[in-house]
């Protein structure tokens, strides 16, 4: 029977830790192919490798170090460690597959020098950011499993195309798989996609990249095509990251720079998961937990930067992922994302911050405790942003629940509990339905106002409920228009319970009762305003004394009709009509 498995010892390749093996090495690789062997194994021992050897002059990485033939697996003992020889290359390769396939990596250790490198001047290479663990450049079918990858002046490792898309002989790497490695204290990013198509990472620890004399941009995983302007010369697609571990990786544990189609999911990180520019990007059921001893540098837990050149849409979808003790827990911008049903906590700034976006839909999240000592807290916030909507989310412990400047917004089912300041319209138009809104007795900072339309900003309020608030569940100074209709406000203990003033405003169909402990309480107050009507409300008056249930006599031509005043009064203008209304 032919024997499969070739050991590397037997071939005669050293592994005592004085000796160059690296020619030796790729010698046997070459004989286990001609020779019919499936698999070469490495004993324990250590193994110098000259990453520089063979490298091509215009790119040093490139044909570099060990070459690894295809229709082969490289298994590793656990104590195999494959040691770099200190250079001063700026670019070099520990394992270089190139334009094959059909091939696995497996067990040992691969050992860069970086902390041995010297950093010589390069011009433009400079940085020394090319040297890799593995590379591999063109390849389909390649699997690294269980392999250590730590301290390379680039990357631990890098899967990319050969060649560019705009020539013939472009190649893309694809059917890539990445598991149960640990990848560590590379300079630049512990592991590059650029250009693929199928590539899994997958129950893998990654950790530190960028650290120390770390090279921008220090992701944990980094998803980067090449192009310019909405030209693709490297196309990174289909990519999975999943159920993996990032700790302690400088700038990000995941960013999908420019990539399409991509699969973040349930990793546990430390720090930043990106959608970048990316399209159709699914970033789910991922736990992010931010240290409280790290460096108190803002951070955000899931964020993106906007749509791609050449791309009409971001098309993202941000779900089912827990986010702690992040400065804001997910940061929107691009167009067409949905964020549902996160959990974000113990966070500073903002909860889900929308930015420059249009078409996001922000549903189903749960937004609770965010406290900070030297910011107000947001836990819903839209800024220069248009056609979004803020369904069903449950907003517990923030200072200020939700805050738009811009655009046109819908706020609808929302429920916000334990707020000093509820809904801010302070730009823009929004349409606030069928919200639960309860200050309950906010112990952080002062109570505010519930619902707020300011500057220029206009609003439908329509079917919210109010409940035990202590300042105005209803507060209007904007120059545009409001209409106020059907909603139910609890048992006001306050001395004026609607306020609204300048512009013309529709208050219609609402439910109030008011039961204040001293003095006269004014239940709607209109100031400043012309032209407005009041219609179809129900004022229930509980208080000991007689209330002004509706006063419009700092304003002109008010309509008040149809409206029913239980224990209260009218305190019109003269130029007001006043027709239909019941007062008992």
């Amino acid at each position: 029977m032919a024997e499969f498995i070739l050991n590397a010892a037997d071939f005669g390749v050293p592994g005592d830790g004085k000796t160059d093996s690296t020619e030796r090495i790729n010698q046997c690789l070459s004989t286990a192919v001609s020779k019919g062997y499936h698999t070469v194994w490495f004993p324990k021992g250590t193994y110098l490798i000259d990453a520089t050897l063979g490298g091509d002059l215009n790119q040093r990485f490139r044909n570099a170090g060990i070459i690894v033939p295809g229709n082969l697996e490289i298994m590793m003992d656990p104590e195999c460690i494959m040691k770099v020889i200190p250079n001063s290359s700026w670019g070099y390769s520990a394992f270089y597959v190139g334009k094959q396939e059909n091939i696995t990596i497996s067990g040992g250790q691969i050992i860069g020098e970086r902390d041995e490198h010297t950093y010589a001047s390069a011009g433009i290479r400079s940085t020394h950011e090319w040297g890799f663990g593995i590379c591999i450049e063109g390849c389909s079918n390649v699997v690294i499993d269980d392999v250590k990858i730590s301290d390379f002046t680039g990357d631990g490792i890098i899967v990319s195309p050969r060649g560019l898309k705009t020539n013939q002989d472009y190649r893309t790497s694809e059917q890539i798989i990445i598991r149960r490695c640990e990848v560590r204290r590379s300079r630049r990013n512990n592991i590059s996609i650029t250009g693929c198509d199928m590539v899994t990472v997958e129950e893998c620890l990654i950790e530190d990249a960028g650290t120390g004399n770390g090279t921008a941009p220090k992701f944990g995983i980094d998803i980067e095509g090449y192009g310019e302007g909405d030209v693709d010369y490297e196309e990174p697609i289909n990519v999975s990251i999943r159920n993996n571990h990032f700790v302690g990786n400088v700038s990000s544990s995941v960013t999908n720079f420019n990539g399409y189609g991509i699969l973040i999911e349930g990793n546990h990180s430390d720090n930043t998961i990106s959608y970048g520019y990316g399209t159709q990007t699914v970033i789910k059921g991922n736990i992010l937990r931010r240290p409280e001893d790290v460096a108190a540098a803002p951070r955000v837990g899931i964020t993106g930067l906007g749509v791609s050149q050449g791309k009409e849409t971001s098309d993202a979808v941000i779900a089912g992922n827990l986010i702690t003790g992040f400065s804001t827990g997910i940061d929107v911008r691009g167009k067409s994302v949905l964020v549902t049903n996160n959990k974000i906590s113990n966070f500073e700034n903002t909860g889900i911050l929308v930015y420059q976006s249009s078409d996001v839909k922000v549903d189903g999240n749960q937004i609770q405790n965010g406290l900070s000592e030297t910011r107000r807290s947001i836990g819903l916030r839209a800024v220069l942003s248009d056609d979004i909507a803020f369904l069903n989310n449950c907003l517990i412990q923030v200072v200020d629940g939700v805050n738009v400047s811009g655009g046109n917004m819908i706020i609808k089912d929302n429920l916000l509990r334990k707020f000093s300041r509820g809904i801010w319209i302070a730009q823009g138009n929004a349409v606030i339905e069928g919200n639960t809104l309860n200050p309950d007795a906010f112990e952080a900072v002062p109570e505010s106002y519930s619902v707020s339309v300011t500057n220029n900003a206009g609003a439908i309020i329509k079917n919210n409920t109010f409940k035990e608030f202590k300042n105005y569940p209803i507060y209007c100074s904007t120059s545009a228009k409001t209409s106020i209709i059907g909603n139910h406000l609890e048992r006001s203990p306050l001395l004026v319970t609607i306020y609204i003033s300048a512009g013309v405003h529709e208050i219609f169909d609402n439910t109030i009762s008011v039961n204040r402990t001293a003095g006269n309480p004014i239940v709607i107050y209109l100031n400043g305003s012309a032209g407005s009507i009041i219609s179809g409300n129900t004022i229930n008056n509980l208080s000991a004394g007689t209330a002004t249930a509706i006063q419009t006599n700092t304003s002109t031509n008010s309509k008040i009709i149809g409206n029913r005043i239980f224990k209260g009064t009218i305190n019109k203008h003269s130029s007001d009509t006043i027709d239909g209304n019941m007062i008992v």
